[in-house]
């Protein structure tokens, strides 16, 4: 699911009680629940992030994982708009 809208509208307050709600049905294992942003994906040097992603990824595997602000994960500056950002300082 993606939530859309202006600031302020409550949806991270929806995407988390929604995000809560599937965590505790019996379909995604234990009732894990992640939330995370950009500092939770991104590494601090090229060559890092990919293995960083993969790993919370394969924790949040059989539960919700929640991204917030996915937006910031995409470079400003880049070519393509679903270009990436390889690192923090890049």
């Amino acid at each position: 699911m993606v939530f859309t809208g202006n600031p302020g509208t409550g949806k991270t307050t929806v995407a988390r009680i929604i995000g809560q709600i599937f965590a505790s049905m019996a379909s995604y294992g234990g009732g894990t629940w992640w939330r995370l942003t950009d500092r939770g994906l991104v590494a601090e040097f090229i060559g890092q992030t990919g293995p960083k992603t993969h790993a919370k990824i394969d924790e949040a595997l059989d539960g919700v994982l929640f991204i917030d602000e996915a937006y910031s994960l995409v470079s400003k500056t880049a070519r393509t708009p679903m270009a990436a950002r390889p690192c923090r300082h890049c």
